[in-house]
């Protein structure tokens, strides 16, 4: 890249900015230099801008998604795709996949603390919509609580939840 290049790019940066909907043109021209020039953190904030931006939830998850993939594939930011995980959760709270990535990321973390107020946070904002899946996040928190923070009492109070749900297939052995 040229200094010429650069100065094109930054300007592009502020039209992108500066525009509250700008063109896949754009995007797209941004989104190829960034790449090719390996500036992930750049490419990061990107789509974080234009997820902010999004008014579907879907779409949200879509950026998000490839926010993700740049925090793993790219950086192998454990740490920054754990944090992403959360965000894509808030918006699709049923899907599984992102649960499974953020179990995963939280095991390699050790953010064990973390999840586990996340987890009841979107359980008393009423985030996890349906019985069934509210009982898979509370038979998590139950054993995050029981098998990495040791808080017997608390597990016991998620695990009797689960218990009186008919759902106890849902509790790890």
């Amino acid at each position: 890249e040229s200094p010429a290049d650069d100065s094109a790019l930054e300007l592009l940066d502020e039209i992108v900015d500066a525009w509250e909907a700008p063109s896949e043109q754009s995007v797209e021209l941004l989104v190829d230099a960034r790449t090719a020039a390996q500036a992930w953190d750049t490419l990061v904030a990107l789509y974080q801008k234009l997820a902010g931006r999004a008014t579907s939830d879907t779409e949200k998850v879509e950026l998000f998604e490839k926010v993700y993939e740049l925090r793993t594939v790219q950086q192998q930011d454990d740490t920054g795709a754990y944090a992403v995980s959360k965000i894509m959760l808030m918006l699709d709270s049923a899907d599984e996949k992102i649960r499974e990535r953020l179990l995963e990321h939280t095991e390699a973390t050790g953010q064990y603390q973390d999840l586990a107020e996340f987890l009841e946070h979107c359980l008393e904002m009423d985030q996890v919509a349906g019985t069934e899946l509210e009982v898979d996040y509370q038979a998590i928190l139950a054993d995050i609580l029981e098998t990495h923070l040791q808080d017997f009492e608390r597990a016991v109070s998620f695990f009797e939840s689960v218990a009186a749900s008919d759902h106890m297939d849902r509790v790890k052995e």
